[in-house]
C-alpha cells in the first residue's frame, strides 16, 4: 500500500541545526515541540558545528516546520461538544493582524462542522501560519499545520482568506488522516477539500459576492469578463450572489472532457486538465451526489467512509466500493462522471398546445451523457411532473391539463450541475422579450467601455 513518508504509528524527524542557532531558536523549538508532540536535543549526536534535534508525533505521516522572527503568536482554545479542548495557534505578520478574529472564526467553524458531520478533529492542536504574499506556500497543508496568506484588502463578502483557510483545514482529514496518494489520485484530497470548503463557507457565511481585483489588489464587486494587465476592460458592476460551487463550474466549463477523474493525476496532459479533474469536477461530482441523496444521508455516508479509513491510505477504488455498497443504483453515475468523459446538455426543443387541454413537450440530449430527470410543467393553477428516465437521445411527452400550461423546466432543482447550458432547460409557450432587452443593454455598455478605452489610447 501507498505510504506517504511513513505510517501512522509514530513519526520521527531529525533536523541538523547550526550550534550557534540553538539559543536563537530556543523559543521556536519550544513552540515546535508543542506542535508535534515532543522534541529532544540530542547532545550525543552532533557534528563539529551542528546538533541534531529530534521530533516525534503519533498519528501523522508528514511533517513541516516554520521559522520566522516577524510573526506574532496568538492562541485560543476551541471546546468541542464533549468538552475536549483543542489549542488553535496563529502565527501572523503584523500587517495581517487585522484578520486575527476572522482566522480564528474560520478554524472554529471548520472544527465544529467536521465534529458534527464527519468525526472530531483528533489532535490536540492546529496551527495556522501566515506566510508572505510573495511566497508560493500560501495555501499548503501538513498534519496539524496550515500555511495561508491574505490579500491586503479582503472584505468579508469576498470570503477570502476564510475559504482558503477552510480548504486547507479540510486537508487535515482528506490528505492528513485519510492519507491518499496525492500525486496519483489528487481528487481524493483536493476534490474533497474543495467540496467541504464550499460547504462550510456557505454554512457559516452564506453566499459570497462575485468580485474581481483591480491591479491585482483592490477588490471590486461585480463580474470581470476581460482584463488586460490586471485592468478590467469588459465588466459589470453590482452585488451578485456567488453560489458555493460557482468557481468549480467556471473551471469545469473551460475543459469538461480532457481526461477523467480516474486518470493518474500527474499524467494528465495540461495544467488545466489537472485542476479540473483534481479539484473542480470532483467537487461538482460530490455536490451532485449530495443533491441526489439529500444532505443528511450523504454526510452520513461520507462520515462512515471517513471513519472506516481514518489513519489509513485509501485509494479511489476503496471509496467507490464503499459508496456503491450503500448506493448500488448509482453505478451509471460513477461510470460516466468518474471513469468517463461524458458531457451533458439537455434541452427543451418545444412546448406547445395541440388541442383542447392537450399539450406536447419535446426534450432532447445534445451531448453523450445520460442523466435521469424530473421535468416540471407549470400551469396557471398547479405544477405537473413528468419523468424522463429513458436513455434515448430524445422523448416526446403528450399530456393533458385542465389548466392553461405556461412553461416547463428540465431539472427544476438543478441537481445535475454538469449541464453545460442551463439556459435551454426551460421553455415558455408565450415568448418573454425582456431578457433579450437586458442582454442588448449590457452589450451596449461593454461596447461603450471598449470604445472609450481605444479612444483614449489614440
Amino acid at each position: 500500500d501507498y505510504n506517504a513518508a511513513t505510517g501512522f504509528e509514530k513519526t520521527t524527524y531529525k533536523m541538523k541545526i547550526p550550534t550557534d542557532y540553538i539559543s536563537k531558536l530556543e523559543k521556536g523549538l519550544h513552540i515546535l515541540s508543542e506542535m508535534v508532540g515532543y522534541a529532544t536535543l540530542d547532545d550525543s549526536s552532533f557534528e563539529k558545528e551542528r546538533k541534531i534535534v529530534e521530533y516525534s508525533q503519533k498519528g501523522v505521516h508528514d511533517f513541516a516546520w516554520v521559522a520566522s522572527k516577524n510573526s506574532e503568536d496568538t492562541i485560543k482554545i476551541y471546546r468541542g461538544k464533549n468538552g475536549r479542548e483543542i489549542k488553535v495557534r496563529l502565527f501572523l505578520y503584523e500587517t495581517d493582524t487585522k484578520y486575527t478574529e476572522r482566522f480564528f472564526k474560520a478554524v472554529f467553524n471548520s472544527l465544529r462542522f467536521f465534529e458534527e458531520h464527519i468525526f472530531p478533529y483528533p489532535y490536540e492542536q492546529i496551527t495556522v501560519v501566515d506566510v508572505p504574499r510573495t511566497s508560493r506556500s500560501g495555501g499548503m497543508e501538513y498534519p496539524t499545520l496550515i500555511a495561508v496568506s491574505a490579500n491586503l484588502l479582503s472584505p468579508l463578502a469576498t470570503h477570502q482568506p476564510e475559504k482558503l483557510l477552510i480548504h486547507e483545514f479540510s486537508h487535515q482529514f482528506f490528505y492528513g488522516i485519510l492519507a491518499n496518494n496525492e500525486t496519483e489520485e489528487a481528487w481524493l484530497d483536493e476534490g474533497f477539500a474543495s467540496y467541504f470548503a464550499d460547504k462550510i463557507t456557505s454554512e457559516y457565511y452564506g453566499n459570497g459576492k462575485l468580485s474581481f481585483r483591480f491591479l491585482g489588489e483592490i477588490p471590486v464587486y461585480g463580474i470581470n469578463y476581460y482584463s488586460f494587465c490586471d485592468i478590467p476592460i469588459i465588466y459589470s458592476l453590482g452585488y451578485y450572489d456567488k453560489p458555493e460551487y460557482s468557481s468549480a463550474l467556471k473551471r469545469y466549463y473551460l475543459e469538461p472532457a480532457l481526461g477523467t477523474i480516474a486518470d493518474t493525476s500527474y499524467l494528465l496532459p495540461t495544467r488545466l486538465a489537472y485542476v479540473v479533474n483534481a479539484y473542480s469536477k470532483p467537487e461538482i461530482m460530490l455536490t451532485v451526489l449530495e443533491r441526489m441523496l439529500r444532505e443528511n444521508k450523504f454526510f452520513k455516508l461520507l462520515g462512515n467512509y471517513a471513519k472506516a479509513f481514518k489513519f489509513r491510505h485509501p485509494k479511489g477504488k476503496d471509496f467507490w466500493e464503499f459508496f456503491l455498497k450503500e448506493e448500488p443504483s448509482l453505478n451509471w453515475f460513477v461510470q460516466q462522471i468518474y471513469y468517463g468523459t461524458q458531457t451533458f446538455d439537455d434541452r427543451i426543443r418545444y412546448l406547445k398546445q395541440t388541442g383542447d387541454n392537450e399539450y406536447e413537450l419535446f426534450v432532447e440530449r445534445l451531448r453523450d451523457g445520460y442523466f435521469p430527470h424530473r421535468i416540471a410543467v407549470y400551469t396557471e393553477k398547479d405544477t405537473l411532473y413528468l419523468n424522463w428516465h429513458e436513455k434515448g437521445r430524445y422523448k416526446i411527452f403528450r399530456f393533458r391539463s385542465p389548466h392553461k400550461v405556461i412553461s416547463a423546466d428540465i431539472d427544476p432543482k438543478s441537481i445535475n450541475l454538469f449541464d453545460l447550458n442551463f439556459a435551454n432547460n426551460s421553455y415558455t409557450i408565450q415568448s418573454q422579450p425582456t431578457g433579450k432587452y437586458s442582454l442588448i443593454m449590457r452589450w451596449f455598455f461593454w461596447l461603450q467601455n471598449a470604445l472609450m478605452i481605444l479612444g483614449s489610447a489614440g
